[in-house]
């Protein structure tokens, strides 16, 4: 679905700034995560919520969505777990929380958290999956891939590595010929003749790809547009940007450290100390490089916890005729 063309008047920065924590209270202890929308009126600030029902994140109901060039900002309250980054992997522990985060047509980012001493708004704003879907669903850019699309490519080896080992552990990985032991020739040929496909600027050639409405006829691309296909589908790529498909690409699949712990189980500590060579995880002296979190750093997880809907007024239609938002995905339409 394409983005709107037409561009409504911007909320101020103190009004998206004082919306924030006014809406995380009102949702202190709800146990479902909503969809937010805001547009100024003449002599107040129209709110829409749709809240979410039982098993839909908030990330699935944004994922591919356009808001209305009427509304201003887009936004999410959700619960969430707020803990140390060393706990991270703990799904589920911590402390109990409710986070907001809104984007403002002209990019202004708002954000608040309650339930968690010492997180305040304005403080700075979220990052991850949900700052980039909402961005997207007002059309705005995200930023750029943080790295080059090799290591994109790492992973996707070491994932057909990890498998294969896991059928046969007594196999030993040719990693000496680290792609080509375990990735399709016909995609290992197109790295060859293409080889921006791995840096950089290779996300958009890749994006590019995903998104075309028909697979390509020449044999490298299609392979490369295979392998991104179980991922994204052409009309996601589409509404991704660069930086946001390479972000959600790169979560498809385990990491490249997380990978190379699983290798380890299952290779000789030879073969892994190599897998680690090749990965560009192992440092000059043959020693790792880790780096630590600190102990006061959170984590604001929003897999959250969905319960009951709890359901809101329509409130008045708009200049368009369009409804505030009072659905539902899963029952009625989300807002739109």
């Amino acid at each position: 679905m394409p983005h709107p063309t037409r561009t409504p008047r911007p909320l101020p920065r103190a009004a998206l700034e004082q919306l924030a924590p006014q809406i995380a209270e009102a949702h202190a202890g709800v146990g479902h995560a909503s969809l937010i929308r805001v547009r100024p009126r003449p002599t107040s600030v129209e709110i829409g919520l749709c809240a979410l029902p039982e098993g839909v994140h908030p990330g699935d109901a944004l994922l591919g969505h356009v808001v209305p060039p009427s509304w201003a900002a887009s936004g999410v309250v959700a619960p969430a777990w707020a803990r140390p980054l060393e706990q991270a992997a703990a799904a589920g522990t911590g402390t109990r929380t409710t986070v907001v985060a809104l984007v403002g047509r002209d990019g202004l980012v708002a954000s608040h958290a309650i339930g968690v001493d010492g997180v305040e708004a304005g403080a700075a704003p979220p990052v991850g999956r949900i700052p980039d879907l909402l961005h997207r669903t007002l059309g705005l850019p995200t930023p750029a891939p943080e790295v080059s699309a090799a290591e994109w490519w790492r992973a996707c080896w070491l994932d057909a590595l990890v498998a294969a080992a896991a059928v046969d552990p007594g196999r030993t990985p040719e990693v000496d010929r680290p792609v080509t032991s375990t990735l399709p020739p016909a995609l290992v040929q197109a790295l060859v003749e293409e080889p921006v496909l791995c840096t950089e600027a290779g996300w958009p050639r890749l994006r590019a790809l995903a998104a075309a409405p028909t697979a390509p006829d020449a044999p490298g691309p299609a392979a490369v547009r295979a392998a991104l296909a179980p991922h994204v589908s052409p009309e996601l790529a589409a509404w991704f940007d660069d930086g946001s498909f390479a972000r959600w690409l790169l979560d498809a699949l385990p990491s490249v450290d997380e990978l190379l712990e699983l290798a380890g189980a299952l290779v000789m500590p030879t073969t892994h100390r190599l897998l680690r060579h090749v990965s560009g995880r192992e440092g000059p002296d043959g020693g790792r490089t880790v780096v630590a979190p600190t102990d006061d750093d959170l984590d604001i997880d929003l897999d959250v916890d969905l319960g009951e809907v709890i359901e809101h007024d329509p409130g008045d239609d708009d200049a368009d005729g369009e409804p505030a938002p009072q659905g539902a995905r899963g029952g009625a339409d989300p807002p739109r």
